[in-house]
């Protein structure tokens, strides 16, 4: 069965239902990645002022090619995704998709499918050459949606970080302009 849900802009006002999210999904797709320690320490206070920090936070930015959009079903937010220019120079004129994350009940409900295409269409809209998105190489949940999304890997761009209080190998998914 399909939820009924709708898709609309972020507002400033919703820093404290997407950080909810935020780590609630954090939590769930990284647990047997990141430490455990990293994931109990996860705040939502911090992350919602994270959210809407001035100048800083992807709610609070004035920034045409930057885009929030939130998932609501039944009167309350379900997930959210984050779009905006790339920083790297390897991808000159795309765009970033930073976050897709979903209330662990709504998984597989249609809702990250319709976040990406609101991310897409502003992707469009904006004249980017097309959207990358970084991910790590053991979050096959993420990596597998990237992929039925038309994605493409792109092996040479793999790097080890450090992040979730432990060493993980990232890499670069790619999706040209339609």
């Amino acid at each position: 069965m399909r939820a009924e849900f709708q898709i609309r802009r972020a507002v400033r006002a919703d820093a404290g239902e997407v950080a909810r999210i935020h780590v609630a999904a954090t939590r769930n797709a990284y647990r047997g990645i990141y430490t455990d320690e990293y994931l109990g320490s996860l705040s939502v206070e911090e992350r919602a002022h994270a959210w809407a920090a001035e100048r800083k936070g992807h709610l609070a930015i004035d920034d045409p090619d930057l885009a929030v959009f939130v998932a609501i079903a039944d009167q309350r937010m379900v997930g959210f995704a984050d779009v905006g220019a790339a920083a790297s120079p390897g991808f000159p004129r795309h765009a970033a998709l930073h976050a897709i994350y979903l209330d662990p009940d709504h998984i597989g409900r249609g809702i990250g499918k319709a976040l990406w295409r609101s991310c897409v269409d502003h992707v469009k809209e904006r004249g980017f050459d097309g959207m990358i998105a970084e991910v790590l190489s053991r979050n096959v949940q993420a990596r597998a949606f990237y992929q039925r999304m038309g994605a493409h890997p792109l092996p040479a761009t793999e790097m080890l970080i450090e992040t979730g209080g432990v060493k993980e190998k990232v890499i670069t998914y790619r999706w040209p302009a339609r």
